[in-house]
């Protein structure tokens, strides 16, 4: 299976973990952190599309590689959730 290229470029992961930090850092209570970390995954959702689709639209990436893209974004994201939620348990 091919490599997807600039990875960081459709989701920066570390720099979500630090942000992720940052909200439960406070020792806030999950629930009032929750709203927070929805915007920001939701962000960071459309952001990666929105890298993907300037990748095929500008003809760097067919259509396989752009559905391999999108699965790895959405890996991604369920990993942060799962993090997020192993943090607070």
């Amino acid at each position: 299976m091919p490599s997807i290229p600039k990875q960081r470029r459709i989701i920066d992961r570390a720099a979500l973990v630090g942000e992720l930090d940052l909200l439960i850092g406070d020792d806030r209570r999950p629930q009032e952190v929750r709203a927070e970390m929805l915007d920001l995954l939701k962000n960071a959702m459309a952001q990666g599309r929105e890298e993907v689709r300037r990748r095929f639209d500008a003809g760097e990436a067919s259509g396989e590689e752009v559905a391999e893209a999108l699965s790895f974004l959405s890996d991604q994201i369920i990993r942060l959730i799962y993090d997020f939620a192993t943090m607070l348990v």
